[in-house]
């Protein structure tokens, strides 16, 4: 089978932002699109005051500013089984090795990003305490969903990596324009967002990994400063409208952010790409 790699400009732009585009309209429930989370109807963003007409404009420009950020790649798969499975298993297969490699030196490399010297500090501390399983886990305990490179072992480090330079691009957008330390508090809460997603102890998936990944947070040296708790509030609510026992859609500006760049950065065929990556 012949799997079609990075799509480039001016057709790879067009293909990434239709992808994002509908990406958004089922993160909204736009359309009557529905994505398996607790709310009803369409999910407004917080503080948007416009209609649903209105929001699908505005999704649209954000989209189309998406899809022309460098170091995001478009990688089409078939969309029905058992094509869908066979290609997935195929890019996972030719991805095992760098995966495993470079998961962790991305991984780093998004620590290295982060310039508030105490809050690089907390992330780098809570490196060192995380479960094991955290490093070799899949991003998917299914193996069905995010990208299928991160099927193979050091996938849900590298699944990390890839959702904080998502952020970064998501806080270039007007809409979301971030000071230094806002993006600073949402690269640390991002780092440490799934730590804990295998439950305490690590079995397979907690659906309140979220909350627990909080919860970590605020043991660690620097988790109580202002600073820190507000990063435990972003991964608390990382799951936003999926949260379990109940939806908790993003309340600011921050929340939509760190909500956006997990969901966008785990669209089955959407590839940002990190240090170490082929």
């Amino acid at each position: 089978m012949t799997i079609s790699a990075a799509v480039h400009t001016p057709l790879r732009q067009t293909a990434l932002a239709d992808e994002f585009r509908k990406g958004l309209a089922t993160y909204h429930q736009l359309d009557g699109e529905q994505n398996g989370s607790h709310t009803d109807g369409v999910q407004l963003p917080p503080g948007f005051s416009g209609d649903e007409k209105a929001l699908k404009q505005e999704l649209a420009r954000f989209a189309t500013f998406l899809s022309g950020q460098s170091g995001i790649d478009l990688r089409a798969t078939p969309s029905k089984n058992p094509e869908r499975a066979e290609a997935r298993k195929e890019i996972a297969a030719g991805a095992a090795a760098w995966v495993k490699a470079a998961s962790r030196q991305a991984l780093d490399s998004a620590v290295d990003a982060i310039a508030n010297p105490a809050l690089k500090a907390l992330v780098a501390t809570g490196l060192t305490r995380v479960p094991e399983e955290f490093f070799a886990a899949p991003s998917s305990s299914s193996g069905k969903y995010h990208p299928a490179d991160e099927i193979n072992e050091g996938g849900l480090a590298l699944h990390t990596a890839r959702v904080v330079a998502m952020a970064d691009k998501i806080m270039e957008y007007p809409g979301f324009s971030s000071t230094p330390l806002e993006k600073d508090i949402v690269k640390a809460a991002l780092v440490l967002h799934d730590t804990q997603k295998g439950g305490i102890p690590w079995n397979g998936y907690a659906a309140d990994h979220g909350h627990l990944a909080g919860q970590f947070i605020a043991t660690l040296p620097g988790g109580n400063t202002s600073e820190g708790r507000i990063a435990q509030r972003l991964a608390s609510n990382h799951m936003a409208q999926w949260n379990a026992p109940r939806s908790t859609p993003p309340a600011d500006k921050l929340e939509q952010i760190v909500s956006y760049a997990d969901y966008l950065a785990s669209l089955d065929q959407v590839y940002v790409r990190v240090p170490g990556q082929p």
